[in-house]
């Protein structure tokens, strides 16, 4: 996927136009919006990645399920009339569900078609219910416990009927996309992205049909054109990952999350335990042959493997010795999780991976071997996304990219400015030098002091 995104007051990064190809690097010294870039694109894609249609169709016919049950269960002096009307309302929702799910790989555009064509078969035993619900509210024995229920089951019935109307998904579109930067941020409000004094940020290539904005005021803005969104929606899987730390206390974030309240900011974000859930999912797929290989490298490398198992993670040593996953150093946990993501085919063809700093905790040795991995993965139909700061690291992309042009490499430099570095050259190789000698400029700073002193 090549891309050229302009990005306007996004935290730190006043202004610039990114440039994303199969191979994208950002880099550049700390705190100069990187990581907000990355986080914030991610969270584009992952919702893009996904049929919200199909999610919020499901969500409300499982919702009626249960209030159906509940109705059901507490109306009083039920008859054999409302047992079959309750019935026959579940088993059209239930087939409807069904016939929905044939299409659910399908572009959004054609998707939003076969609602409309299929909600029609639900329409009437729906309205034979209502107008059953509108006899009985007055009589007040027989609606004596179920009256809030029968109300959420009239506006249940009317939100799956909104799925129907054209003007429904740019609103669960931008529902989605608030909610998504905000828990992988783990902010409360979207304008504590806007850079200061500023009133809007904005996200855009319009060439390619992608323009996102949010202000102040929380308001996502938005113009997608269909073939973006179906790119996008086609992409295999949208992955971040960041931190091997998280990995030493998974049970215990787990455990949280599973008793946290909704909309609760714990200081973990989203992407992990979307990370987390993916590496928990069997593929029957079989993984690109590069992608087995590579996943056997990292695996002699650093002698054995990361196992999920019914939930659970361990690390096994090639001698097939179990440990602690607290026994394995940073450095090993940060290596072996990525082998994990090949060897889980959560990686492949058609992915697009974010690695926020993978170079964390690793010894130079493991970042230059790191590096390869991922130009591998590269030049194989992954689109890979790092963000970095190692000078080992453009090291190492400096040497074994020296084959590549700008179609398949882009190097994006964040200033302290807000800025992206002006490179003197369009040669990629020369980019990568200018890069790690501004990155390298302390070093200097140093060697000169270290001199003078001396």
């Amino acid at each position: 996927m090549n891309l050229n995104i302009k990005v306007e007051n996004l935290g730190r990064f006043k202004k610039g136009e990114v440039k994303l190809r199969p191979l994208t690097v950002l880099t550049g010294e700390n705190g100069t919006g990187k990581s907000f870039f990355t986080k914030t694109l991610y969270s584009i894609f992952s919702v893009l990645n996904k049929n919200l249609l199909r999610i919020e169709i499901d969500k409300t016919i499982v919702t009626i399920n249960i209030d159906l049950e509940s109705f059901i269960a507490q109306v009083q002096r039920k008859s054999a009339l409302e047992e079959n009307m309750v019935k026959d309302v579940k088993t059209k929702l239930n087939l409807f569900k069904d016939a929905l799910n044939v299409f659910k790989d399908e572009n959004i555009r054609f998707y939003k078609i076969k609602i409309q064509e299929l909600h029609k078969d639900i329409e009437k035993p729906i309205n034979k219910l209502n107008k059953h619900f509108e006899k009985i509210q007055n009589n007040p024995i027989k609606v004596k416990f179920i009256k809030n229920k029968i109300k959420e089951l009239q506006n249940n019935f009317s939100i799956l009927e909104s799925f129907t109307k054209h003007n429904i998904y740019p609103k669960i579109l931008s529902k989605n996309l608030s909610s998504e930067i905000k828990e992988n941020f783990q902010i409360s409000n979207l304008y504590e992205l806007i850079s200061f004094d500023e009133s809007k940020c904005q996200i855009y290539d319009k060439k390619n049909g992608l323009n996102i904005s949010f202000n102040k005021d929380n308001f996502v803005d938005f113009s997608l054109e269909h073939d973006f969104i179906a790119e996008v929606s086609n992409l295999d899987r949208v992955i971040f990952f960041e931190s091997p730390a998280y990995w030493s206390v998974r049970d215990a974030l787990n455990n949280s999350k599973e008793v946290e309240k909704k909309g609760d900011l714990t200081g973990v974000s989203k992407y992990f335990y979307d990370l987390d859930k993916t590496l928990n999912t069997k593929s029957t797929n079989q993984p690109l042959e590069i992608v087995s290989k590579l996943a056997v490298e990292l695996k002699e490398e650093i002698g054995g493997e990361f196992i999920f198992d019914s939930g659970r993670l361990s690390f096994v040593d090639n001698s097939g010795k179990n440990i602690d996953k607290n026994l394995i150093s940073f450095g090993m946990t940060n290596l072996g999780m990525i082998q994990a993501l090949l060897k889980n085919n959560v990686i492949s063809k058609g992915s697009f991976v974010f690695f926020d700093e993978p170079e964390t905790n690793l010894h130079p040795t493991w970042q230059v071997l790191l590096t390869k991995v991922l130009i591998e993965l590269a030049e194989n139909g992954v689109n890979v996304v790092m963000a970095t700061h190692s000078l080992d690291m453009i090291k190492a992309l400096e040497v074994h990219t020296k084959d590549k042009d700008k179609k398949f490499i882009a190097i994006n430099h964040f200033t302290k400015e807000g800025r992206l570095f002006e490179f003197d050259s369009d040669d990629i190789t020369e980019n990568l030098i200018e890069s790690r000698e501004e990155l390298s400029s302390s070093y200097k700073d140093l060697y000169m002091k270290d001199a003078k002193n001396g």
